[in-house]
C-alpha cells in the first residue's frame, strides 16, 4: 500500500512540475542506492525534478522505486531507491507546499538522534518609542 501512495505522490508532484520534489530517506538502507559518503544518513534528502539544473534526463520512477543520476557537488551519482527508504516526501501543488510523512517508515533511531526541540517558546510583547505594541512572530 505504501509503494502505491509514494508512486501516486510522485507522479502527481512531478506532473504538476511547480517546484522540485524533496525525498527525505534513510540511506543507510539496502533499499537506497546513493553515494558512499551519504550512506550514513538516515536523513538524507534528495531533490528530483523534470525542470531542475542540472536537468536529470533518467529519472524513472514506478511501483517500487526511484531512479535517477543526480548530482553531489557537481558529480553525477546514479541512484535507485526503492519506496520503503523515503519517509518523507515534499512538493508543491497548487501553489502551495505540501509534506507528506509515512510515520511507520522513519528510522526508529530517528527521535533519538534528533529529538523533537519542543514548542517554540512565546516570545514577549514590545513597546516601540512610539508606545506602539510589536510582537515577535516565527
Amino acid at each position: 500500500m505504501q509503494s502505491t501512495t509514494h508512486y501516486v505522490l510522485i507522479n502527481r508532484l512531478l506532473d504538476a512540475a511547480e517546484a522540485p520534489v524533496l525525498l527525505q530517506l534513510d540511506a543507510r538502507l539496502r533499499d537506497a542506492q546513493v553515494p558512499p559518503h551519504l550512506k550514513d544518513d538516515l536523513r538524507l534528502v534528495l531533490r528530483v525534478g523534470w525542470n531542475l539544473q542540472p536537468p536529470i534526463t533518467d529519472l524513472r520512477f514506478d511501483q517500487d522505486v526511484i531512479s535517477a543520476t543526480l548530482s553531489f557537488n557537481g558529480s553525477p551519482y546514479w541512484c535507485e531507491i526503492r519506496w520503503p527508504a523515503i519517509y518523507m516526501i515534499q512538493g508543491t501543488l497548487e501553489g502551495r507546499l505540501l509534506q507528506w510523512t509515512f510515520p511507520q517508515l522513519i528510522p526508529p533511531d530517528y527521535h533519538e538522534l534528533y529529538p523533537d526541540p519542543g514548542p517554540v517558546p512565546k516570545q514577549p510583547h514590545r513597546k516601540t518609542s512610539t508606545g506602539k505594541i510589536l510582537k515577535l512572530v516565527n
